[in-house]
């Protein structure tokens, strides 16, 4: 006999309330609840938008979040709204009419982003043009307590929601989301100076127009399809984002996969990375829409397997010199259910490696830099010492003329291929005696000078050869009263950058650390407090 079929029909009674726990269970920060409720505040602009038929300015965009009382938080938003048919299709579970569109929420997950962190959520809403205003209040708290029960999610949900209606003018519109009764876990965002942080970092909200390149920065990512920034406020006080303002000047890349554009990036350097401020934050922030994915310098582990990306990585540390932006330009990356990463599909895994690759050309950019900058340094004091008659023992000379030698060559016309730093350094180097050509002279002239000492010291052959105790004795070489080397008059010392040296010791720590505890920021003025005993460092 033939298969003969039955009818049926999938329906929520088929669903167990356990699935419904684990949507939110363990991937919702604090972070990432704000977020949530931020992007449906902008995705409900973009909406109004639609509806106007014009482009709203930041200013006519505020998102408002406030402290309600001592445990509720309030997202609010003055975008399209919601009339009675959108506000029962809120309360949806992984359905939104946000699917397939290009809005920052995309799963439908916005509003069950609270499911752990408090007992009630409130929304409140009303559309342009509706004379009507709506409540949706839904039990968290109560749906949890039996979210485990071998029951449906129709059972959980059942008497555990309500939703209310009132008249309003019509010309309103609005959504204000509570979140009331926050759990222990996230009361950082009942924090005022916490909350602040997240915004700042995370949230689509205006570059600081304090900070000098605010305007051009702004001008190149407006240029971007699908940007967008808001006014957001915190009790009711513009939050911006803030970076330092002893900034060089910005640095503007676009990152190309198979010949299109992944994603654009911008950055800047800070003279020392001790120099930010906890609100400011170094390093990489990655974006979609604007809005923060992950944490600073995500995808800058050495090794990248476990995004399935080959390329390695060496002193992501380094990267805390740097503040900036990266901004996905491809439409088709999306992030992951808490935004904490992209979605790892071929596409994503792709640009991870462009984002590790650019990591990389900072890093090595830095290094160069910081080594040319010592180059320079040492050229400056060798021709001071020089100037004063200063005598140079002939170990001295000799590691100061193979030092000027190396930096010499790196200007010469080369057939062998340099490694990438010292091309790099062959760039810095150019640009820097083009500025200023009196180092490329000082640099000749004490290369000239060593010459003749170390030729004269080893039989006039300049091969290395004994000196007298009396011809290793010089001004130059005289230890500090303290047992280190003199801070102002010994060449070894002097021609070392330890202010840079000590500041990536402090990278380091505060990297490893994470600042438990205020453990790293007490290690770092220890080793502070070394260097300074050893004339190492200038003090106060």
């Amino acid at each position: 006999m033939a298969w003969e079929e039955i009818k049926d029909q999938f329906s929520i009674e088929d669903i167990g309330a356990p699935l419904l726990a684990n949507l939110a269970k363990g991937i919702y920060s604090p972070e990432a609840v704000l977020r949530e409720y931020a992007q449906n505040a902008a995705d409900a602009y973009v909406d109004l938008e639609e509806v106007l038929k014009k482009k709203l300015p930041a200013t006519e965009k505020p998102i408002d979040i406030y402290l309600q009382d001592d445990s509720t938080l309030s997202v609010q938003d003055s975008g399209i709204g919601m009339n009675l048919q959108e506000i029962k299709h809120y309360k949806r579970i992984a359905l939104s009419p946000k699917l397939g569109k290009d809005r920052a929420g995309f799963r439908g997950i916005g509003i069950w982003a609270g499911f752990s962190a408090c007992d009630t959520l409130q929304v409140e809403t009303t559309k342009y043009g509706d004379s009507n205003k709506y409540r949706l209040t839904l039990l968290f708290g109560e749906m949890r307590k039996f979210v485990e029960h071998n029951i449906d999610v129709k059972q959980l949900v059942d008497k555990r929601f309500k939703i209310e209606m009132e008249t309003a003018r019509t010309a309103d519109h609005y959504t204000q989301v509570r979140l009331i009764n926050l759990h222990n876990e996230f009361k950082d965002l009942l924090k005022p100076e916490e909350l602040e942080r997240i915004v700042t970092q995370i949230l689509p909200c205006r570059i600081n127009p304090k900070f000098k390149h605010a305007e051009k920065i702004t001008q190149k990512l407006r240029a971007i399809d699908g940007y967008q920034e808001f006014v957001i406020n915190v009790k009711d006080v513009e939050v911006f984002k803030e970076f330092p303002l002893n900034a060089t000047d910005p640095t503007f890349v676009t990152l190309e996969e198979d010949g299109g554009e992944c994603a654009f990036a911008w950055y800047c350097a800070s003279p020392t990375v001790r120099s930010f401020k906890p609100s400011e934050g170094s390093n990489f922030r990655l974006r979609v829409r604007n809005i923060g994915v992950g944490g600073p310098g995500i995808y800058s582990q050495e090794n990248g397997s476990h995004w399935g990306v080959r390329n390695q990585i060496s002193s992501p540390e380094l990267l805390d010199w740097y503040f900036g932006e990266i901004h996905i330009l491809d439409p088709a990356i999306k992030p992951n259910t808490p935004r904490s990463e992209l979605e790892l599909d071929a596409t994503s895994r792709n640009t991870i490696t462009k984002i590790r690759d650019f990591y990389e050309d900072r890093i090595t950019y830095r290094r160069a830099n910081s080594d040319v900058n010592s180059h320079i340094k040492q050229v400056t004091t060798t021709t001071e010492l020089i100037a004063k008659g200063t005598s140079f023992e002939v170990e001295d000379a000799a590691r100061l003329l193979k030092d000027m030698n190396k930096y010499d060559s790196l200007l010469k016309p080369k057939k062998a291929q340099l490694s990438d730093i010292d091309v790099e350094k062959r760039k810095i180097l150019k640009q820097i005696e083009a500025d200023n050509p009196t180092i490329a002279k000082n640099r000749r002239d004490a290369i000239e000078f060593l010459e003749k000492i170390t030729g004269s010291l080893s039989g006039g052959k300049g091969k290395k050869g004994k000196t007298s105790k009396s011809e290793k004795s010089s001004p130059a070489a005289t230890p500090s009263s303290n047992g280190g080397p003199a801070a102002t008059s010994g060449v070894g010392t002097s021609l070392f950058d330890y202010e840079k040296l000590f500041d990536d010791i402090a990278v380091v720590i505060e990297k490893h650390l994470d600042n438990q505890e205020g453990l790293a920021t007490k290690l770092t003025e220890a080793v502070e407090d070394v260097f300074k005993r050893h004339g190492l460092l200038m003090t106060a």
